[in-house]
């Protein structure tokens, strides 16, 4: 049974002093907007949408060196073959799209695999590499995930948030972000580097954590994984989640702008 406390937050980034400042501008902003109570029945946040890629989740995790040790006497007894680790230099995996809210992940179902996604629309406009662009990013959204947005939220005019990645913070973009949705989080109000308070990075950050160490083979039984550990996530744990983004807030705030993480704001009463 998962919970609230269980979930792991991603690895810190690494936060210079200007990146500092603006994440705890974009905090106070966000507060006043938002408020700090979340579980008010008229709070904003309910009306959240909170949205990112995953990064590559791989067939085999990322390897740790520190678990390359041999234990002997004397390092001359040791077989010249056993002192090396060969390391793969890539790895087949996915990348996921989907989002969190009060009320469940979108899609409920699955997330979006990238991927096949990406494949199929780029060799409809004859692109020979298959990279998102801004005019892919919001055919993204618009075909794939706002009809599951207006499934879980009908009549909702739900706030939309997205990274600060250069590709959706272009105008086109911007523009065609403000035609889908009423009312969205503006890159004004959002800095850079601020994983650690949104919560679809502990969403991907669990996925991962669940699929290490499992014995995946190819790619379909990945897939298969991730759809499982995705059905897995409830609405109230996502309820939870999305409630605790006020004392992160708050926390980075008191923090002065430095990376947080649970132990840090979980007893806090704001």
């Amino acid at each position: 049974d998962l919970r609230e406390n269980k979930w792991k937050l991603a690895q810190s980034q690494k936060i210079n002093d200007t990146q500092r400042y603006g994440r705890i501008r974009s905090a106070k902003k966000l507060l006043r907007k938002f408020g700090s109570k979340p579980t008010r029945s008229n709070s904003r946040w309910k009306r959240l949408i909170n949205s990112d890629f995953s990064g590559r989740i791989n067939l085999i995790q990322k390897h740790n060196s520190k678990n390359d040790v041999i234990w002997s006497k004397d390092k001359t007894t040791i077989p010249a073959e056993l002192l090396t680790v060969g390391q793969q230099k890539y790895c087949p995996g996915v990348i996921i799209f989907g989002a969190i809210s009060s009320r469940g992940l979108i899609p409920k179902e699955s997330p979006i695999f990238i991927d096949d996604w990406l494949k199929t629309e780029c060799e409809k406009l004859g692109k020979k590499r298959h990279t998102m662009d801004r005019f892919l990013y919001i055919k993204l959204i618009e075909k794939e995930l706002k009809p599951h947005i207006d499934m879980i939220f009908p009549d909702v005019n739900v706030i939309w948030q997205d990274d600060a990645d250069s590709k959706l913070r272009s105008s086109y973009a911007l523009n065609k972000i403000d035609e889908l949705f009423y009312e969205r989080i503006t890159p004004d109000e959002e800095a850079s580097k601020m994983a650690d308070i949104w919560p679809i990075e502990n969403v991907w950050g669990h996925i991962k954590e669940k699929i290490d160490g499992c014995e995946i083979t190819n790619i379909a039984m990945l897939r298969n994984k991730i759809v499982k550990i995705w059905n897995t996530i409830t609405p109230k744990m996502c309820s939870k989640l999305i409630n605790s983004i006020p004392k992160r807030l708050q926390c980075l705030i008191n923090k002065q702008g430095y990376p947080i993480n649970k132990k840090d704001y979980n007893n806090m009463i704001i």
